[in-house]
């Protein structure tokens, strides 16, 4: 039987969209900012809580469980930290103003993945004399998900 070749990919042209204005949606570019400068993404983690469902007759003695509500977690942007570029900006004004606002991740084969979110930080961190000045925004996703494929 031939072997068959990886479908992986590197993570080299995946871009990170965000909706400039709450419900402004994707629908051109004035309605989202392409964060710049990002060297590397840690996609929301989603876990689901369970509840247990076990009573006085449940076979074998066996504990039982059904899924509850999924909570999708946080997500990161590491980035170059670039003052008063048009990414420093609105992540500073995001981070004020708490509003959950869309946010896409777009990988290289233009699949993607977005959640409603809210920053729970943003900013600079520790850099030395020789080095590129790095960021982090982190946010908390605050809604339902959705993919490409839907």
């Amino acid at each position: 039987m031939p072997a068959t070749p990886s479908e992986g990919m590197t993570g080299y042209g995946t871009k990170i969209y965000v909706e400039r204005t709450p419900g402004a949606g994707f629908a051109s570019p004035a309605t989202y900012i392409d964060l710049g400068e990002i060297t590397k993404i840690t996609p929301p983690n989603p876990k689901t809580d369970q509840a247990e469902r076990t009573h006085m007759q449940s076979p074998d003695g066996t504990k039982e469980f059904v899924g509850g509500l999924t909570d999708l977690g946080e997500m990161s942007y590491d980035m170059n930290h670039v003052p008063g570029s048009a990414t420093n900006v609105f992540c500073i004004a995001w981070r004020r103003s708490k509003a959950n606002l869309a946010t896409r991740i777009v990988y290289p084969n233009d699949e993607w993945e977005q959640c409603a979110a809210f920053p729970l930080g943003y900013s600079a961190t520790g850099f030395g004399v020789s080095n590129v000045i790095p960021s982090t925004l982190t946010l908390k996703c605050a809604g339902a998900e959705s993919f490409s494929t839907d």
